[in-house]
């Protein structure tokens, strides 16, 4: 699937694609995790712990993410991404419906251009600290 080119890919886990229209998309629960599944990787805790921690990471990935893969694959219907990190579980599962409601547009109407994902979504919603914040507030879960 194309998790491996989703912010950080290296450390998801489980892509599934169930019943043909929704994804699934679980990041490794911990460190221990993510080596067990990539015993040679190079990447070391303090990269693990410093990556998820730096610069809003979690909000932006659970905030960009699953709108990312709704504009790419037309097909899909939802997106459940699950993201577990220092005793926090961070979960989403969306719809395009939802999404598309939320932001008063069609995600896919964003299609292929990247100029269009970036001045309508990446910037007004995962590089915009407030309008993050508030996507992440009604969409994400956290226990």
């Amino acid at each position: 699937m194309y998790a491996g080119s989703l912010t950080g890919g290296t450390f998801i886990t489980t892509t599934e694609l169930q019943d043909g229209n929704k994804a699934i998309v679980k990041y490794a629960d911990s460190f221990a995790a993510y080596k067990a599944e990539n015993p040679n990787s190079s990447v070391t805790e303090d990269d693990y712990k410093m990556y998820f921690e730096s610069g809003d990471a979690i909000q932006k990935i659970m905030v960009g993410e699953p709108s990312r893969l709704l504009k790419q694959f037309e097909g899909l219907e939802s997106v459940s991404l699950t993201l577990p990190f220092e005793g926090k579980i961070y979960s989403t599962e969306i719809t395009r419906e939802e999404l598309n409601s939320y932001l008063g547009f069609k995600i896919e109407s964003l299609g292929e251009d990247s100029e269009a994902w970036r001045t309508k979504f990446s910037d007004e919603y995962i590089y915009n600290e407030t309008k993050r914040q508030e996507m992440f507030n009604k969409f994400v879960k956290t226990q």
